[in-house]
Parts: structure tokens; C-alpha cells; sequence
């Protein structure tokens, strides 16, 4: 392989997205500041580094996104 992933797995329960859709975009940006620390480590060779953020919705995949 030539590239290191990175992978910020959140999670919302059903009934909390039903209530409020914006939900979403918050765990989205969670996760994009989380991977954004993470990649701070000095082991982490950022040339090869590939992140992504992949949010569920009770059983469904609502979010697969690779952060640039």
C-alpha cells in the first residue's frame, strides 16, 4: 500500500437525527478536527496521509467523505 488512512467514525441514533438534521454536520466537523489533531503526530508522514469521515445513522451510512 502507498498511502496511511485515516478513519473518524461517528455515530447518531435514529431518533436524535428525526429531531434535528443539522446533527449531521456538527459530527461532521467533529470529525474533521479530530483528524486534523490526530494528524499533528509527528509519526504520521502527511504526503502519503488520506482521511476520511464516515458517519452512520442508526444502520445507514449517511457520510462517506475523504477530507483533503
Amino acid at each position: 500500500c502507498k498511502y496511511d488512512i485515516m478513519i473518524e467514525l461517528k455515530y447518531l441514533k435514529v431518533k436524535e437525527y428525526r429531531r434535528n438534521r443539522k446533527l449531521l454536520g456538527i459530527k461532521r466537523e467533529e470529525a474533521i478536527n479530530q483528524l486534523k489533531s490526530y494528524e499533528d503526530d509527528e509519526r504520521i508522514d502527511k504526503n502519503t496521509l488520506r482521511k476520511y469521515v464516515v458517519i452512520f445513522v442508526g444502520h445507514d451510512l449517511k457520510l462517506l467523505e475523504e477530507i483533503i
